[in-house]
C-alpha cells in the first residue's frame, strides 16, 4: 500500500503513536504544517516542541506522554490535526 501511495505522489507520514515512539528514543524533528516549519525534540528528559526560529508558543513537556496529549499548533492539539503534516524531517 506505501509503494502505491509512493507513485502516486502521496506523502508517507508515519502515524502520530510512531511519530511520537521515534521522537521518544531522542530524534529531533521538524514537520510542516500550512507552510510553516515546527521543531520537536527530546533535551534530556523534557519534550520540546516550537516553531522553527521562533521562541513565541514554545512548549515543554515532561514526558512524551505528555507531549501526546498536549502538543499543538494555535490551539489545536497535534494529534487531532496530524493528517493535515504536509512534511517530516528526522534528525535536522
Amino acid at each position: 500500500m506505501q509503494k502505491k501511495a509512493y507513485r502516486e505522489g502521496r506523502k508517507l507520514l508515519p502515524t502520530f503513536e510512531i511519530f511520537l515512539d521515534i521522537l521518544s528514543r531522542g530524534f529531533e524533528m521538524a514537520l510542516w504544517y500550512q507552510g510553516k516549519k515546527y521543531g520537536a525534540m527530546k533535551d534530556y528528559d523534557v519534550y520540546d516542541f516550537y516553531l522553527w526560529d521562533n521562541e513565541e508558543g514554545f512548549q515543554e513537556y515532561s514526558s512524551i506522554e505528555e507531549f501526546g496529549e498536549k502538543a499543538n499548533i494555535g490551539g489545536v492539539l497535534l494529534k487531532n490535526l496530524w493528517g493535515e503534516i504536509e512534511k517530516i524531517e528526522y534528525d535536522c
